[in-house]
């Protein structure tokens, strides 16, 4: 189960532990309830997450490029070489197939 925190005074919110699928609508609900309040960059750390389920990075995923259609800017940190940076990466090549 992953743990969610907003931090107002960074316009972050800060993931831990394993993020699951039923984790995904919790990340969904935060990112609604606090995009509005970071003016327009709102950051998602993913650096204390362990284990991320394929559909929750796609979820991520996805998340990202819709901020950006809308002119916001949602940034992921995210760990080097890790499980969660690989299904990342799996997810964003995944949107940029044809």
């Amino acid at each position: 189960m992953t743990t969610l925190h907003y931090e107002a005074s960074t316009h972050r919110i800060r993931l831990e532990g394993v993020c699951r699928n039923d984790d995904g609508l919790a990340l969904r609900d935060a990112l609604e309830a606090f995009g509005p309040m970071a003016g327009g960059h709102l950051i998602v750390d993913l650096t204390a997450v362990t284990d991320i389920d394929p559909a929750v990075a796609a979820e991520v995923v996805q998340a990202v490029r819709s901020a950006s259609h809308d002119g916001k800017q949602l940034t992921l940190l995210r760990k080097d070489g890790t499980a969660v940076d690989e299904a990342l990466s799996a997810a964003e090549s995944a949107f940029d197939l044809p």
